[in-house]
């Protein structure tokens, strides 16, 4: 905060936008800091919009705001309005549009079988959400596949995902990359995260892909050696 010689508060962004750098009021040119007023404003605290528990000073609010975990996310469908932070996103995916839903774990590889074009929710119960969306096949490349990480504000990706696809036709296919984020506001991903390519030979609509997903969150090694549905996965695949 600066004040004129006369004592007119002006904040620094305004401050810096007066014209030709004099006060508004008095049209003084000498800007000295009012400290008495910056102590005022750090002691005045406001809630967050999105209804976190954080307690943020008056000057915070504009940045936690823009970076707040708890911020809207959108279901990206058109003709649905929902928008809920994660986890009521989460909930609304498989409960209401009865979205497929497959739990992980970081660093552990996991099968998913996909019967039908269409969106697959993956959750790791960490508050992150993940959509894998395969497309319908399309001559004579195959179907592409997205994935996406459902956080609010565009933040850097911290998650990484290998997909592997497999057929018994004998073909291994293994893509690597950073998980992009995004609240969905603009719907699903335009960009395909990997193609999986048409195989002659293979009748099946199914695709089965192995995949196996990072990140540089700390994690527990407790707890992720833990047993998981690995062997369920793999029963799952034979049983094809």
């Amino acid at each position: 905060m600066f004040q004129c010689s006369v004592g007119h508060v002006v904040c620094w962004s305004c401050c810096e936008g007066l014209p030709e750098k004099k006060c508004g009021v008095c049209s003084g040119d000498v800007f000295e800091r009012c400290h008495a007023m910056e102590s005022v404003l750090d002691s005045v605290f406001v809630p967050c919009k999105h209804g976190c528990a954080k307690e943020l000073a008056y000057y915070q609010q504009v940045e936690h705001e823009r970076e707040c975990p708890a911020g809207p996310c959108f279901f990206p469908v058109p003709g649905c309005g929902f928008s809920r932070p994660t986890a009521a996103l989460q909930d609304h995916f498989t409960s209401l549009h009865k979205w497929p839903m497959k739990s992980f774990k970081y660093f552990v590889p996991f099968f998913l079988r996909v019967v039908r074009p269409g969106s697959h929710v993956l959750s790791c119960g960490d508050g992150l959400l993940f959509v894998l969306t395969v497309g319908p096949p399309v001559e004579p490349l195959g179907r592409a596949v997205s994935l996406v990480c459902v956080r609010p504000n565009a933040l850097e990706s911290l998650v990484g995902c290998s997909v592997c696809f497999l057929c018994f036709a004998g073909h291994y296919q293994v893509s690597s990359l950073d998980v992009e984020t995004s609240s969905l506001a603009d719907g699903l991903p335009a960009q395909c995260f990997c193609v999986l390519p048409k195989v002659a030979g293979d009748k099946t609509d199914d695709v089965v892909l192995w995949i196996t997903m990072d990140t540089i969150f700390p994690i527990d090694d407790d707890e992720l050696y833990e047993d998981d549905d690995d062997d369920d996965d793999r029963r799952q695949l034979s049983g094809r």
